[in-house]
């Protein structure tokens, strides 16, 4: 068993790109919203988490996804992940997820107009379709009226791409975010309200901020 001390520079090793840390960091509101608006270029209402981490299906015999951050606030619904692997499945993981997303937000009684936007976000550590875009942003449109019809069903999926070399096309506070992402810099660039800490207990992580969310980060 870890001692204390072994813990602790356990947990102060961890970014963003952890699983645990990326979930953890993005259920402090005041971070996620950054984070979401910086990405999709919108102002973001007030925030309801829908999931930490748990367990979600359409149906008991379905196939089960576990969510990184599942939100919404009054217009839309938001799935955000971090990838660090699986490149070749994501485009038909993708699409599982958003399904997903609707059905388990949809009431029995709701009307297809009434049904929210649904916006998935997925930060790969790769580049997953090998074209060095830094993003990449896919909707429906159709073929025969040369992509310029779009379908408008409010679906919409985003890959951002963080070890892009060529990032002139992004804002320079998402650049900073992919120069934080690629460096593993452990300087902050986000900021949050409240300080991370551990589940507490014996032998338990220290309570405190780890670099991640010192000063002078990029968002505020």
């Amino acid at each position: 068993m870890l001692s204390e001390e072994e813990l602790q520079k356990k947990w102060e090793s961890l970014t963003f790109t952890d699983n645990f840390i990326f979930s953890h960091v993005m259920h402090d509101e005041n971070i996620c919203r950054q984070v979401v608006e910086l990405i999709l270029h919108v102002r973001i209402g007030k925030i309801h988490y829908l999931s930490a981490q748990d367990e979600h299906k359409t149906d008991p015999d379905s196939m089960r996804i576990i969510m990184d951050v599942f939100l919404r606030d009054e217009n839309r619904i938001i799935t955000v992940e971090m990838q660090t692997g699986h490149k070749k499945e994501l485009p038909r993981r993708s699409r599982y997820y958003q399904s997903v997303a609707d059905v388990s937000t949809t009431p029995t009684s709701s009307l297809y107009p009434d049904l929210p936007d649904n916006i998935l976000i997925f930060i790969c550590t790769f580049d997953p379709f090998d074209r060095n875009f830094p993003r990449y942003t896919f909707q429906y449109t159709c073929q025969e009226a040369d992509h310029q019809l779009k379908l408008e069903d409010g679906s919409l999926r985003i890959f951002l791409n963080t070890t892009a070399t060529k990032l002139s096309s992004l804002d320079q506070k998402l650049q900073a975010f992919y120069h934080y992402l690629q460096k593993s810099l452990l300087s902050g660039v986000l900021r949050g309200k409240q300080p991370l800490s551990s589940a507490g207990g014996k032998g338990g992580f220290r309570r405190g901020n780890p670099p991640l969310l010192s000063r002078g980060g990029v968002l505020s």
